[in-house]
């Protein structure tokens, strides 16, 4: 008797969005909502090659693609771009992953503003001025660059990172997940376009706006990712019914104030793993006058097109129940901020808090780490001259705050206790600043014929 073959055969997937619309285009006005179904099959859904594909244009009242020079002044088609940091990622609002069954397995709301938070922390200005620009030429160090590239349609293909699609292999059988469904959300135009900004030898800035607005469009889109397929001797020695782990990422917005604010938050959570703020001004919130997904610290007295002055945190306490926790004592970097030096003390814990200690991805350097004077990178070794415009990376440093909970990534539980942070800065009661909280999660789930149930 032949004994039966026990395979995993790779097949590579395509999909094209459920709902797509007669011409294929989506928008923030018109078909703002893209929605894939990965269908229940006997097989193993690899997230590290799941990637989204399509091409990316800018259109102005008359379809008209922009034209931005760097060499002439604004104009009506001369200074539009999208927030160079996060490319074509800064137009999805909203990530959303349920199974078939109709279990949410994870909604990620501002998703554009997560992963302007968490990638710098995972990648290095060289990655943005080279590697990465290859998936997303519109993601680049340089906001020049990628205005330049926005005057003609661009392909792109992107990665969705989730908490989700961060873990191993996802079984996409009855003895798994049953299929999924995903949701993306488009974001407001004036949220997904800016301003680029060109900055002279000593870091001189010069903002160029165009002044009659811009929309963005999608089309051609298509979901890959490889499958491996399980042979029928294989699937049959698959449990019918049991647990699964797996990630998943929460968001929340509060508003910060006050000089000495404490932000108390309710997670409900019985496994957090790390917990990542991001702050901007609240008048930047959807504002196409400035980039919108810009991380910063604090800022007083910002206006609709200017970043005011800052308002440096000089501590930071984390909480649970009222007892400081995972530190049991305050991160003060006072002097650090008086000097207008690096803040170490705030840095490291977020880094952690992104990379849950996988120091391989650790890329701290000039343009992730605030207030680092660096003007000397704007001029040339040898002849001490201004270097080419093209060649300058915004000089803008990134700034979060956050702390991870377990080094061991098995979670600290707050099902039932609060979360809180307090934050001493020079804030003057009278600028409000957006503070936005990204939990990550593990999650428990118990799979069965019928479907799968969130256990915790």
């Amino acid at each position: 008797m032949k004994t039966p073959t026990i395979t995993l055969t790779k097949r590579k997937v395509i999909l094209t969005p459920h709902n797509q619309p007669g011409e294929g285009v989506y928008s923030s006005s018109q078909y703002p909502l893209i929605n894939f179904v990965v269908s229940k099959r006997p097989a193993f859904l690899d997230p590290r090659t799941l990637r989204l594909t399509g091409k990316f244009r800018l259109l102005d009242g008359t379809n008209a693609l922009p034209q931005n020079a760097i060499d002439t002044t604004q104009s009506d088609v001369n200074g539009i771009a999208v927030p160079h940091a996060v490319g074509v990622g800064s137009i999805f609002d909203e990530i959303s992953i349920q199974t078939l069954n109709g279990r949410n397995l994870e909604t990620i709301r501002n998703y554009n503003r997560f992963r302007a938070t968490t990638t710098p922390f995972l990648k290095s200005a060289a990655d943005y001025s080279n590697t990465m620009t290859l998936a997303d030429c519109l993601q680049q160090s340089k906001s020049t660059t990628s205005a330049l590239v926005c005057n003609q349609e661009v392909d792109f293909s992107i990665p969705l990172k989730t908490g989700l699609f961060t873990n191993d292999l996802i079984n996409l059988s009855e003895k798994g997940m049953h299929g999924l469904q995903i949701q993306l959300n488009l974001a407001q135009n004036s949220q997904a376009t800016n301003p680029y900004a060109q900055y002279g030898a000593t870091g001189t800035k010069t903002v160029k706006t165009a002044t009659k607005p811009f929309r963005y469009e999608v089309l051609g889109l298509q979901l890959h990712f490889d499958a491996l397929e399980i042979s029928p001797a294989l699937f049959q020695q698959l449990p019918s019914t049991g647990t699964l782990a797996f990630n998943s990422i929460n968001s929340m917005h509060s508003t910060l104030l006050s000089s000495d604010q404490t932000v108390s938050l309710r997670f409900g959570s019985s496994n957090v793993l790390s917990v990542t703020h991001s702050m901007i001004p609240s008048i930047h919130l959807n504002n196409s006058l400035v980039d919108s997904l810009r991380i910063m610290p604090p800022r007083n007295s910002a206006t609709a097109n200017g970043d005011g002055t800052l308002a440096g945190i000089t501590q930071i306490q984390y909480f649970k129940s009222g007892q400081l926790f995972p530190y049991d004592f305050p991160l003060d970097s006072s002097e650090q901020t008086a000097v207008d030096n690096p803040q170490a003390m705030f840095l490291e814990p977020v880094q952690a808090s992104v990379d849950l200690y996988d120091t391989r991805t650790s890329s701290l350097s000039c343009n992730t780490v605030e207030a680092l004077q660096n003007n000397g990178c704007y001029l040339s070794n040898q002849f001490d001259l201004a270097a080419p415009a093209l060649t300058l990376p915004d000089p803008q440093s990134v700034y979060a705050l956050g702390v991870p909970m377990d080094s061991q990534r098995q979670g600290v539980s707050f099902k039932t206790e609060n979360y809180s942070i307090r934050i001493q800065s020079a804030l003057n009661q009278r600028s409000p600043n957006a503070l936005f909280t990204f939990v990550l999660n593990r999650n428990i789930a118990m799979f069965g014929p019928t479907g799968i149930e969130i256990l915790d």
